[in-house]
């Protein structure tokens, strides 16, 4: 955030009344749905309670259809985020794992090998921008008929071309399924203040969420879901919580995202910079399927054991932040894993032990770049 926001921000508190949910939020989302295309954006209070608010309307058409308890399984990508799958545990469903590709997420062939027709959906993750072969992955999953999610918090603006979907237009990725995203931070974009969004498909869907985020009140929503019986100020369709976003967090976000677009560009040559300059002998080098694709970090994976410590006490030594990626295998941690063997994800394992990865923010420059390659080539030589 910039002398600039702050100043900006300063005038808007000392001149603006109405700090919670209101326009400033559906402005935002505006912006949103001009970007990427898709018909309907909701803002709520974090990347959480949209994967939250996705879980629970999941569970919500199965219940009409008669399908719940039973239909309950849900397919996750072992390599993760605990706030993609508690949500979904937390409404009752039941997880189900697949290992990690070459990449830094599932790929088609991972789904294939574990996707059953019975599940109740395919919660997939864009990790750290990455986003696998998608297009082969929703027609998979469109053949089985478990419906397709995406917590594409670390993938915000990728892009997909025409030859995977084949459009006349380019389109958002957010706009291929019903999806969520993150305003965190340290994310692509944000108010620097915690906040969501949920991609629509339809204005139904649409209607749903906006109601879900706001205690499950029609106020504001069309007739159709109003009952004259009770007061219209208090009027309640659904068991809802607050997941609402506010006035405050949507005008912080809204100065930033003009500006994360424009840093696409060099995320993605600063990216490639990093990349061309692995020894493939001892690193990974990520291979990106879409070309649209947007990193949000420079991952770090060593091929064999004991080359990643020693990245880690390099870096430590330079005053160099790194983080493990995300949650590794999450079939370690004891939330998840007490009925699963993590051994038996073993691309995962091999991410657990031997990846890093290096925040790409708007302040890295080519010759940090340049820097960081060359601690690196210090790490095994």
């Amino acid at each position: 955030m910039t002398t600039l926001d702050k100043l900006k921000i300063g005038y808007w508190l000392l001149t603006e009344n109405h700090w919670s949910a209101g326009s400033f939020v559906r402005d935002y989302e505006k912006q949103w749905e001009a970007y990427t295309g898709c018909p309907h954006v909701i803002m709520v209070s974090s990347g959480s309670a949209a994967n939250f608010l996705i879980a629970q309307r999941r569970k919500h058409e199965l219940t009409l259809s008669g399908e719940w308890p039973w239909r309950n399984k849900v397919l996750f990508p072992a390599v993760n985020w605990i706030s993609s799958i508690s949500p979904w545990l937390q409404q009752g469903f039941e997880p189900v794992f697949m290992d990690v590709s070459a990449n830094m997420c599932s790929s088609s062939d991972n789904v294939a090998a574990t996707i059953k027709p019975d599940m109740a959906a395919v919660f997939y993750t864009s990790l750290l921008g990455f986003c696998g072969d998608i297009g082969e992955i929703k027609k998979l999953c469109a053949h089985e008929g478990v419906p397709l999610y995406l917590d594409n918090c670390e993938s915000s603006f990728t892009s997909v071309n025409d030859d995977i979907w084949r459009s006349t237009k380019r389109k958002h990725i957010c706009n291929i399924v019903t999806s969520s995203t993150s305003l965190y931070f340290s994310h692509h974009t944000s108010g620097n203040q915690e906040g969501g969004l949920v991609f629509c498909q339809t204005k139904e869907e649409s209607d749903w969420y906006r109601m879900a985020r706001n205690h499950g009140m029609t106020r504001g929503m069309p007739e159709e879901y109003k009952n004259a019986s009770v007061d219209p100020r208090f009027d309640f369709y659904m068991l809802g919580s607050n997941h609402r976003s506010t006035n405050l967090a949507a005008y912080m976000a809204s100065l930033d995202l003009d500006r994360a677009i424009a840093f696409i560009p060099q995320r993605c040559y600063l990216s490639t910079l990093f990349t061309h300059s692995l020894d493939t002998q001892i690193f990974e080098q990520p291979h990106r399927h879409i070309h649209g694709e947007v990193p949000l970090v420079l991952p770090i994976v060593a091929k064999r054991s004991g080359v990643i410590e020693r990245v880690k006490d390099i870096l430590d030594d330079e005053g160099i932040e790194w983080r493990p990626i995300v949650g590794g295998n999450m079939l370690r941690h004891n939330a998840i894993g007490r009925c699963f063997r993590a051994i038996d994800y073993p691309r995962a394992e091999h991410i657990h032990k031997e990846g890093v990865y290096i925040g790409l923010h708007k302040d890295v420059t080519p010759e940090m770049v340049r820097e960081l390659s060359g601690l690196l080539k210090d790490s095994y030589m």
